[in-house]
C-alpha cells in the first residue's frame, strides 16, 4: 500500500493590512512556489522592525527568528536565533545594521558548543574560539589592544594545523605556517593584506619542494561528479509513498570528508520526511572513500553539501 505525502500543507497569503506576510523558499533559500518549498517565512510588522520567523516546512519547527528593517530581508537589525532541524539551537547573536555585534555563540547538532566570538561592526573583537563535536579546541583568534590578531588552529589529534597573524581588518599579513596532521611543516607563506606574496612547500621529511605549484584542491569523488551521481542513483530508491502537488522532492545532506577521504558527520540539514531523510542519509554514509582535499600542501577536512533528489515515476 502506498501512503500519500502532501508536501505543502500551508497556503500563501498576504494580509491586506500588510502587517503580516508569508513566503516560501526552496532548499537554497530562493523564492519559490509552495509546491517546491522547503522553508516558509512569516513576517510580522512590530515596533522594533519586521520580525521574521522561518520554519522547516517538513516539521513545522523553527529554523530562524530575527528582526529586519525591511520586508525583503536584506538588512538584519536585532537579535537572531538559528536552529538545527532537530530543534537544537544552532547559533545566536545580535546584528546592528547588518553587522554582527557583541557575543555570538554556535552549537553542533548534538548540543556541543562549536563557536564563541565577540564582534564589533562585523569584525572579531577580543577573541573567537571553535570546537569540534567532541569538545576539542580546533581554532582560535585572539585580538590585541592594537587591533592585531593571532590565529592558531589544531587537527583533531591535537597537533597544530596552522598559525599566523591578522591585521585590523582581519586580513592575513606576515608569515603563516601550515602543518601536516602527523606533524612537521607543510607550507611557509608570506602575506600582505590577505594577498599571498611567496611560499615554500615541504615534504613530510621536511625538505623544500622545488618549483611547487600553489593550488588548493577540494575533495573530489573518484571519477568525478558523474561517478558520484551514479553512486547516489545506485543507493537511492523511491519509498512507498505518493507525492501530492509535485513529482520531484529533495533532501539536503551535509557531511565532511576527512584527511583520509572517509565520509564523517553526515546529517540532514533540510529535511523532507523521515523515510526520505533516512534513504538520503544512508546513501551518503555508504559512500566509498573520496580523494581528500589538499590545502596548503596537506590533506584537510572538507565540508560538502549535497542536494539529494527523488523523482516520482509516472
Amino acid at each position: 500500500m502506498k501512503y500519500p505525502i502532501v508536501i505543502i500543507l500551508l497556503f500563501f497569503f498576504q494580509y491586506g493590512d500588510a502587517q503580516t506576510i508569508e513566503r516560501f523558499y526552496d532548499p537554497n533559500w530562493k523564492y519559490c512556489e509552495p509546491a517546491y518549498a522547503r522553508f516558509y517565512r512569516i513576517l510580522k510588522n512590530t515596533d522594533s522592525g519586521w520580525l521574521a520567523n522561518d520554519y522547516y516546512l517538513a516539521t513545522n519547527r523553527l529554523q530562524m527568528s530575527g528582526l529586519y528593517t525591511d520586508t525583503a530581508g536584506k538588512n538584519k537589525n536585532g537579535f537572531f536565533k538559528y536552529y538545527h532541524p532537530n530543534g537544537y539551537l544552532k547559533n545566536s547573536g545580535q546584528y546592528i545594521n547588518n553587522q554582527k555585534h557583541g557575543l555570538w555563540v554556535s552549537y553542533h547538532s548534538n548540543g556541543a558548543m562549536s563557536d564563541s566570538a565577540m564582534y564589533r561592526n562585523g569584525i572579531v573583537e577580543n577573541y573567537a574560539l571553535s570546537w569540534d563535536r567532541e569538545g576539542s579546541l580546533t581554532d582560535s583568534i585572539f585580538v590585541g589592544s592594537n587591533g592585531l590578531s593571532v590565529q592558531v588552529s589544531w587537527f583533531s589529534n591535537g597537533n597544530i594545523a596552522m598559525a599566523g597573524r591578522l591585521n585590523e581588518k582581519k586580513e592575513k599579513y606576515g608569515r603563516w605556517q601550515y602543518y601536516f596532521k602527523e606533524g612537521g611543516l607543510s607550507s611557509s607563506e608570506i602575506y600582505e593584506n590577505d594577498k599571498l606574496i611567496r611560499f615554500t612547500f615541504f615534504t613530510k621529511e621536511g625538505k623544500p619542494i622545488e618549483n611547487a605549484n600553489y593550488e588548493d584542491i577540494p575533495a573530489t569523488f573518484p571519477g568525478g561528479n558523474e561517478a558520484w551521481q551514479k553512486h547516489l542513483l545506485k543507493k537511492l530508491y523511491f519509498p512507498n509513498y505518493i507525492l501530492k502537488n509535485t513529482t520531484s522532492v529533495s533532501v539536503v545532506v551535509e557531511f565532511e570528508i576527512d584527511e583520509e577521504g572517509k565520509v564523517q558527520n553526515a546529517e540532514v540539514t533540510v529535511p523532507l520526511h523521515p523515510e526520505f531523510d533516512r534513504i538520503a542519509l544512508d546513501a551518503i554514509k555508504k559512500s566509498p572513500n573520496w580523494i581528500p582535499a589538499k590545502i596548503h600542501n596537506r590533506n584537510v577536512v572538507y565540508r560538502q553539501r549535497q542536494l539529494v533528489n527523488f523523482n516520482q515515476q509516472e
